[in-house]
């Protein structure tokens, strides 16, 4: 599985890189909002190329990688 996503200038993320989010995305499947700022560590890629899997602290989430 070859999977191609970038962050904001363009660099491509790799499995289990760090990123901290530039925006307030909506987890999937849920009403809540993670905040700017917030450093996301060990990212896993999905099949889906508009999805990322991460974790904050304990709590695993899916989104968009719009960061």
């Amino acid at each position: 599985m070859d999977i191609k996503v970038g962050h904001s200038n363009g660099t491509l993320l790799a499995e289990a890189d760090s990123v901290t989010l530039i925006k307030d995305p909506k987890l999937k499947g849920s009403s809540t909002v993670l905040k700017r700022d917030t450093v996301i560590r060990g990212i896993h890629l999905t099949d889906n190329e508009d999805e990322i899997e991460g974790r904050t602290r304990s709590r695993a989430w899916c989104c968009a990688p719009s960061f």
